[in-house]
């Protein structure tokens, strides 16, 4: 396994470009920041001249993706990368995960399904209170998104700020808010996004000064943007009562799982 440059850019898009909803964060971050961003490295495996694997280190997180089954020789490479490069988190396709799950200690395992978002006509915008955040609401959203184990639990507060702040300023995702009383009190973004697709995550409202309408309201909001702009909408569920909800009105697009440093 040998770290990606430049010159491989073209034929690594084209690798990820054949499956793009088993490796989003992937081709998203790559096609975006190339490999010039000083937060990513990407390695690949190779046999015959053509790429067989594709891991990418983006701040404290791996995400991994292979066409079909990967050979037990590249999972013990992956392994090796993972502890010259120590993370908090690690993601890939179900079937990678649970390979890796066995020879990589000290995580812990959790999995769910990814959907496409493309119904049509369930969504309207009447959100007059719901805006675009700027790098300044960074802070403020990490806060929210902490404050809730299942979608923040394995981020520190200073950390998400951080990338938050970077995906706002490059463009890469944009946070969408509701605010009360000067506070965030509603929260959706995409977590990354290119020119023909994004991924909708950090959906939370807080317990105090969220409203009982605010998640289809601000979910409404972003959808309807992306749609205007043609960018096909995914997110990710691990929530088994959300993926039988989900199974009802979304195209299931594969499972993935992850790994998240265990605390204990």
């Amino acid at each position: 396994m040998r770290k990606a440059s430049e010159k491989d850019y073209d034929r690594v898009i084209k690798y990820l470009s054949s499956a793009i909803s088993e490796c989003l964060y992937l081709y998203i971050d790559i096609k975006q920041y190339r490999f010039e961003n000083s937060n990513i490295g990407v390695w690949i495996e190779e046999k015959n001249g053509k790429i067989e694997f594709v891991s990418m280190k983006y701040y404290d997180s791996f995400q991994l993706y292979c066409k079909g089954l990967p050979d037990q020789h590249i999972i013990d490479d992956v392994a090796n990368l993972i502890s010259l490069n120590p993370v908090s988190m690690i993601e890939g396709r179900k079937d990678i995960i649970e390979f890796l799950c066995k020879i990589v200690p000290g995580y812990e395992t959790s999995y769910g399904v990814i959907y496409q978002i493309d119904d049509e006509g369930y969504y309207e915008n009447n959100s007059e209170d719901v805006t675009v955040a700027s790098e300044d609401d960074a802070y403020d959203i990490a806060n929210l998104i902490c404050s809730n184990k299942d979608i923040g639990g394995y981020y520190s507060v200073d950390g998400l700020a951080k990338q938050l702040a970077d995906r706002i300023r490059s463009g890469v995702g944009r946070s969408i808010i509701i605010k009360r009383d000067g506070k965030v009190c509603a929260h959706i973004a995409t977590y990354a996004e290119a020119d023909d697709v994004a991924v909708i995550s950090g959906l939370i409202v807080h317990s105090k000064g969220g409203k009982s309408d605010d998640y289809l309201k601000i979910r409404s909001y972003l959808v309807k943007l992306l749609r205007e702009e043609n960018k096909k909408a995914y997110g990710y569920v691990n929530a088994d009562r959300l993926i039988k909800f989900h199974d009802k009105i979304h195209k299931r697009c594969c499972e993935y799982g992850k790994m998240v440093i265990s605390k204990s």
